[in-house]
């Protein structure tokens, strides 16, 4: 990482670890001290149909603004290095997984579940409703914007306790035959909706089994396995979710909750 505007600005602290989008790093601004997180995504390897779906989901990130969403306040584009980073906000991605760790011990009240998703659920119905394109040689077609890889390496917990999505998802590496399933660490398979155990097209509905997968573990505080969890669910603390989560956590992805209507049963309680 040479870039002069990069290293003039932020100093590198640490490698964070892999995301969807290449590696995550904790950085430092000179400026004030403040910590971001920064996306460092190299493409000196990619064909012309990766890199230009890699500059549509730079664009996307420039653009798409939520609470629910961990916002990327600059990108810097080194054209020498062949690469992209982008400097976001700095979230504790580790707080959802201490969250749900602790949860054996002392579980959360069903309000205060339904507040910590609700910005989350928020983001994911605007995703669901965004329609993009993307343009090269070998194709000019649009998809529905989708997070695909929704679980607790990907959620930050903020200081206010709102869970978000570190990253927009990954529509690209999906388009360019990056396997979801291959991706996610083993002990989070269970995000994964049962249809991409047979093939790799996700879908908005596929979030919303993850979604599922993640409300149940913060009412229950153990992972989720689907061979040994009857449906319909009746969680007796979470009279308001379990219903919720009895249509999130449908292995048919048709009958699974939309985003919108998830708002709106959230919201009428």
């Amino acid at each position: 990482m040479a870039d002069r505007r990069l290293e003039a600005l932020y100093d590198i602290r640490s490698c964070s670890g892999d995301v969807p989008f290449g590696l995550l790093y904790t950085v430092v601004r000179k400026l004030d001290g403040k910590l971001f997180q920064m996306r460092a995504i190299e493409y000196s390897a990619y064909a012309t149909r990766q890199l230009a779906l890699l500059e549509q989901e730079v664009r996307l990130a420039r653009c798409f603004k939520h609470p629910g969403l961990t916002r990327v306040v600059e990108v810097i584009h080194d054209t020498q290095a062949r690469a992209y980073y982008l400097i976001q906000e700095h979230n504790a991605s580790e707080g959802v997984i201490e969250l749900i760790n602790g949860l054996s011990k002392e579980p959360l009240p069903e309000g205060r579940i339904i507040t910590a998703v609700e910005q989350l659920c928020e983001a994911l119905a605007v995703m669901h409703e965004t329609t993009y394109r993307f343009e090269d040689e070998t194709a000019n077609s649009s998809s529905v914007l989708f997070h695909g890889a929704i679980n607790p390496t990907n959620l930050c917990l903020t200081d206010d306790g709102m869970i978000k999505l570190v990253t927009l998802g990954i529509g690209r590496e999906v388009h360019t035959g990056w396997s979801i399933l291959e991706h996610t660490p083993h002990k989070y398979r269970a995000y994964v909706a049962p249809e991409l155990h047979e093939s790799n097209t996700p879908t908005p509905s596929t979030d919303m089994w993850a979604l599922g997968v993640l409300l149940y573990e913060l009412c229950t505080g153990h992972s989720y396995r689907p061979h040994q969890v009857e449906l319909p669910l009746n969680l007796a603390d979470y009279p308001i979710l379990s219903p919720i989560l009895t249509q999130l956590l449908s292995p048919d992805p048709s009958k699974r909750l939309k985003s919108a209507a998830l708002i709106g049963l959230l919201k009428s309680h």
